[in-house]
């Protein structure tokens, strides 16, 4: 995932609010339509054109109980481990 820097997507909006269209400013700072208008949105609903913190998901797996579990049954299959 690329972080675009703050001074970016300022210029970016500062294009946007002066008419220019989606796809050229796109074009002009070598980022998708789609980011621009992600970017637009976000601005938009939050006030805040900031990149989102990412969020780590705790494990489903504790990978040292599978490990044992492995070692225990080398041959059992994931459904029955």
């Amino acid at each position: 995932m690329v972080l675009y820097s703050m001074d970016l997507r300022r210029r970016v909006l500062v294009d946007c609010d002066a008419g220019l269209r989606t796809k050229q400013v796109g074009e002009e700072y070598g980022v998708s339509r789609t980011w621009v208008r992600s970017l637009k949105q976000r601005r938009r609903e939050t006030g805040s054109i900031a990149p989102r913190v990412p969020t780590a998901r705790p494990r489903k797996i504790d990978r040292e109980r599978l490990a044992a579990l492995v070692k225990q049954h080398p041959d059992a299959t994931l459904v029955e481990l």
